[in-house]
């Protein structure tokens, strides 16, 4: 099955409301989720399948598959924090922070990105 007949299959089962809508599994939604970060999906079916994820109220399990394509996807970069008052500041919080903050926050970095920085283009 190529990308957009995935991306075809999972906005038919998840943008029928909140009543109706059906879950996706980890793979479905790490699948998407990388098809719309490589641009082989265009703007509106990416658009319709997030808005339509968070409107039936995604769970656990898409959220972990949206984040995994999102760290497959993403190009990884070690940060030294350095010191902080003499002191070494381990910060691990970050290490185990998981939440669709952090999610959105990536995804929208990204598009903006993609795009030459511009919010609009």
């Amino acid at each position: 099955m190529n990308s957009q007949e995935l991306m075809k299959s999972i906005i038919q089962r998840v943008a029928t409301g909140p009543d109706l809508s059906k879950n996706i599994d980890f793979e479905e939604a790490r699948d998407g989720m990388q098809a719309i970060l490589r641009g082989e999906i265009d703007d509106v079916q990416s658009a319709i399948f997030l808005i339509a994820l968070r409107m039936k109220r995604e769970t656990m399990e898409e959220n972990e598959g949206i984040l995994a394509a999102i760290l497959t996807e993403s190009n990884k970069q070690e940060v030294d924090v350095g010191t902080f008052g003499g002191f070494r500041r381990p910060i691990q919080w970050l290490q185990s922070f998981h939440s669709n903050f952090v999610i959105f926050t990536a995804f929208i970095s990204r598009v903006r990105f993609a795009h030459g920085g511009s919010w609009f283009g």
